[in-house]
């Protein structure tokens, strides 16, 4: 369904994580960790479709080829099969990571990053449409599409860090802050 605005991702895809969560958690069901190697191949299997659907969408289908351009849908059907697998995955595994540091970033950094990252995104899009004019179509390319989620995700970690730094935000990021705070930040 094609929608212009930016919320698709919220009304459609959205809803159906937050329900597929909320129906897992209500139902108190834990997958069983000896079925977890089972959901890892199912993982895989879906990742795998997920690539042959888009490749089958965006070129079998419509003639085009990679080099005219990357065809980047937001989700597939095999998207949602993916996910759900993954999330089996995952709570199969619940010390999966435990012992290495991502917890403790995901703790500190996450919200940050996923507040910050839609600027960070609007700037990088923004930069790849202002070099089309000249001949570069980098939002077309491959490395473009590998290159822009690591980007985006340093730059809105950059961006929360620097909010904090400048105190924009309250000491722990868990909280807007005070006005006092504001009207200091802008006399500095």
């Amino acid at each position: 369904m094609d929608i212009p605005f930016e919320i698709r991702d919220a009304l459609f895809f959205g809803f159906f994580y937050v329900s597929l969560g909320y129906t897992i958690y209500s139902r108190d069901w834990q997958p069983s960790p000896e079925r977890s190697t089972l959901y890892l191949g199912a993982t895989v299997l879906f990742g795998a479709l997920h690539l042959g659907e888009r490749y089958v969408l965006g070129y079998v289908l419509t003639g085009e080829t990679i080099g005219q351009g990357v065809y980047a849908p937001s989700y597939t059907i095999a998207t949602a099969l993916g996910t759900v697998s993954l999330f089996c995955f995952l709570l199969s595994r619940p010390g999966l990571g435990r012992s290495t540091a991502l917890p403790s970033w995901g703790r500190r950094y996450a919200v940050g990053i996923y507040v910050a990252h839609p600027p960070v995104l609007f700037v990088l899009e923004t930069a790849s449409e202002t070099v089309s004019p000249f001949g570069y179509e980098i939002s077309n390319t491959i490395l473009w599409h590998l290159g822009s989620t690591p980007a985006t995700v340093l730059g809105a970690l950059i961006v929360y860090l620097a909010s904090r730094k400048l105190r924009a935000i309250a000491g722990d990021g868990n909280g807007l802050p005070r006005s006092e705070r504001l009207r200091n930040i802008g006399s500095k």
